[in-house]
Parts: structure tokens; C-alpha cells; sequence
């Protein structure tokens, strides 16, 4: 049954962007990988504060607006679960949020079958049907088979209604190496590629040919601090291992880089997204989450996106590796420049010089410019950033009529659930 499930599966999974443009294309087996916020941290670090507090709506949008603004960021999330709506409904609000400030597709959770369903009620709103939206799915929604070996019924049923609607889903594992799994990033694999493939088979014997994203999520049980560790070199060792695996199986998958244990964006939480993203552009993975984690994905931080961005492009950058012919070894130039000469207003200069990798928010400059810009540190310039993307709202507006339909299918699932704001 598994090995009929993998002849089954798509190799390629192609994820649109609210405009019906092909925006992401999952693939075990190529060299392009995709990066996405993910929603559900339980706190958000204020950046104008630097303290832990619940989240809100506003901080779910502005999640939104920003990691639709990052060039690098590929899907975009709400990061946060918000407490000033009915956490029955959070999910449906923050769908909602994301599709007014957003055009990049979504990666969502969503609490049972009846907030997937209102999702996907918003989703074909948006699209013009739901057979519309099932052509160019743009939401990429996360089921997990947390408890191991066991797949409960609220996951199964919102994997019934996703899979019998043939749009792409993640279905993975959520795992603590040496409590919930074995101690053994090895034996934790096979528990949870085990888990993984009874989601495969379920997938492919109900609708054959529905797109199926799968991932091992894995982090280590801290016996001294009693702590799981998301920055651990066995986290990031495991989601390497996971990508190989799936490649093997020709399955695209999804890997948990991108998180920090350090509970505010400082120098600790730097070093861990910097070390997940390079081994991301190079382990061979389809999608990596959850970038803007922090405190082992138990709070967010929206100004660390800008980070990431940052360290997204140049990560892209290397992985492209040298491109050798016979215009970039240059011969010719160098030639004509002779000894002691200088390149600066060569043609070969003017034309190429923008290939390089050009920073945001990193410095290049001296200690005196630094100073007379007002010293400001690598945190507080990407909280600058943030407020100015904030600042400038939606880069593409959506059509009022439709922010009102949004909202009338939001507050038709309140009046029938009894929930208010």
C-alpha cells in the first residue's frame, strides 16, 4: 500500500498566489527551496517593548504585511495565536487578516473540520469558487500527528475533508526526541516516517493524485533543563536526515529550520536562524518553517523576519554557487586593464555589479558613519524596517466589496458557533 501511495503522490506540488499565479513549486528532487513564517507561537516579543505578551489581531496583521513585503519569504503566517478574538475562531481570523494584507500563499493552521471549512470558504470567496480555488490552491495547511504512532480524530477529520478536496496539505509529525520518540535522532526518524506514511497511503486511497507535503518535526528533550531545544545541532541534524529520506522517496517535504530556543531576538537567536538557513539552502528540503520563532516556538518576533529575509538572500546567494564562462572569467577585461589599473568604469563592471548581493538592514559602513547615523544596532534597524512596512499598509489593497464578503463569512461562523469579539 505505501509503495503504491508513492507511485500515486505528485512529485511536484505548484502552490499559486491569491492573483492565480504559479508562486511555489515543492519538489523533492530540485535545487530551489522555500522559506514561510508559521502561526501558532503562544507569545510575541514587542518590538517596541523587547517584552513577552499574548498576541493580538494587529500583531497577526502586521505579520502579514511584513513577511508579504520580505522579498525572500515565500508563504506568509500569522506567527501568533491572538487572544482578543474567541480562540475557537483564531484561525479563521487570522485567514481573514492574512488576506488583506497578502497576496503570497498561506500557511495555516486550522482547531477542527469546521474552521477548515470556513477557511476554505474565504479561500474560494477570494479565488471566485471553490472550484476555482481547487485549480489554484494558495493555502498550504498544516496536519500533524502529534501523539506517536496514533492519529487522532480531529486530525483525520480535517485530512478527510482536505485530501477529498485534492488541495495540498503538510501532514507530519510533531516530536520530542527522548520523550515522545526515541532518544535517537535515528529511531525518531523511523516513528515518525512511520506516522508520515500512514498520512501518504490515507491520502492517496482516498483521493489518488491529491498533493501530499510531508515532514518529520523533531526536537530534542533537554533532560537537564527539562526543555525541548529547537536550536539544538540534532534538530537541524534531523531535518538534514528527513531530507534525504523524502529525496529518496521522491516526496517533497517540509523541515523544521528557521526557530531559536533564545526567548528574545538577540545574538543566541541570530546564530541559530543564521546556521538553519544555510543548512536549509543546502540540505535539499522543500519548504522550511517556522522562521520568527523564538523561545523553542513558544513565543514570535515579528522584527526577526527582517532578519531572516536578510539571511535568506544571502544563503540563495551562495547556494547558487560560480557561474564560470567565458563573460564572467573576464579575460578580455582584464587584459585591457593592464597592471595597476582599475575596473571601475569597465562595461564588464556596469553590467554585472548588480548581481552581487546588496543588504537591507546589515551595515556596511565605518564606526564614525555608524555613529552619526545614530548608532543603531542590527534589532533596532529591522524594527525600524517593521514600522515603516506596517506604515505603508496592504501593497495591494483588496477590493472592499470583497473585504466585505471576508467578513460576513467570518461573522456568520460567530453567529453560529456563539462566539462574539
Amino acid at each position: 500500500m505505501v509503495e503504491k501511495a508513492l507511485r500515486s503522490a505528485p512529485k511536484q506540488i505548484t502552490i499559486y498566489d491569491t492573483e492565480g499565479n504559479p508562486r511555489i513549486h515543492l519538489s523533492a528532487r530540485n535545487s530551489k527551496t522555500y522559506f514561510s513564517s508559521s502561526p501558532g507561537a503562544t507569545n510575541i516579543v514587542d518590538r517596541h517593548t523587547n517584552t513577552s505578551r499574548y498576541g493580538l489581531y494587529s500583531d497577526v496583521y502586521e505579520a502579514g504585511l511584513v513577511a508579504d513585503a520580505l522579498p525572500n519569504f515565500d508563504m506568509v503566517s500569522g506567527l501568533c495565536f491572538m487572544t482578543d478574538r474567541s480562540p475557537m475562531l483564531a484561525e479563521v481570523y487570522e485567514t481573514r487578516a492574512l488576506l488583506e494584507t497578502s497576496t503570497k500563499p498561506q500557511f495555516l493552521y486550522s482547531t477542527d473540520t469546521a474552521v477548515l471549512q470556513v477557511q476554505l470558504d474565504t479561500f474560494a470567496a477570494v479565488a471566485g469558487g471553490r472550484d476555482k480555488y481547487r485549480d489554484k490552491p494558495f493555502g498550504l495547511m498544516i496536519l500533524s500527528a502529534t501523539p506517536p504512532l496514533s492519529h487522532s480524530e480531529v486530525t483525520m477529520g480535517k485530512a478527510l475533508a482536505i485530501w477529498k478536496e485534492g488541495v495540498p496539505a503538510y501532514y507530519g509529525t510533531g516530536m520530542m526526541i527522548g520523550t515522545s520518540g526515541p532518544v535517537t535522532v535515528a529511531g525518531s526518524l523511523v516513528a515518525g516516517l512511520a506516522d508520515v506514511l500512514v498520512g501518504l497511503v490515507l491520502s492517496q486511497e482516498i483521493n489518488p493524485g491529491t498533493p501530499f507535503l510531508a515532514g518529520i518535526g523533531m526536537t530534542p528533550f533537554d533532560m537537564a533543563r527539562m526543555y525541548f531545544a529547537a536550536g539544538s545541532p540534532e534538530t537541524m541534524l534531523a531535518g538534514a536526515a528527513q531530507a534525504d529520506i523524502f529525496r529518496y522517496l521522491n516526496i517533497p517535504c517540509k523541515c523544521n529550520y528557521g526557530g531559536t530556543d533564545s526567548p528574545i531576538f538577540d545574538h543566541q537567536a541570530a546564530a541559530d536562524i543564521t546556521q538553519t538557513i544555510f543548512l536549509a539552502a543546502i540540505s535539499g528540503g522543500s519548504l522550511f518553517t517556522p522562521l520568527g520563532w523564538l523561545e523553542s516556538v513558544n513565543s514570535c518576533s515579528i522584527e526577526s523576519l527582517v532578519f531572516c529575509d536578510e539571511m535568506i538572500g544571502i544563503a540563495r546567494h551562495f547556494a547558487q554557487g560560480i557561474e564560470v564562462n567565458a563573460e564572467t572569467l573576464a579575460e578580455d577585461v582584464i587584459h585591457d586593464v593592464g597592471p595597476e589599473g582599475h575596473f571601475l568604469g569597465e562595461e564588464h563592471t556596469v553590467t554585472h555589479f548588480r548581481e552581487s548581493w546588496m543588504p537591507e538592514v546589515f551595515a556596511r559602513t565605518n564606526y564614525q558613519k555608524w555613529k552619526a547615523d545614530g548608532e543603531k544596532d542590527l534589532r533596532s534597524r529591522c524594527v525600524e524596517k517593521v514600522d515603516s512596512i506596517v506604515a505603508a499598509g496592504p501593497r495591494k489593497p483588496r477590493d472592499p466589496e470583497l473585504l466585505e464578503e471576508l467578513d460576513a463569512i467570518v461573522k456568520a461562523c460567530e453567529d453560529k458557533n456563539g462566539n462574539s469579539v
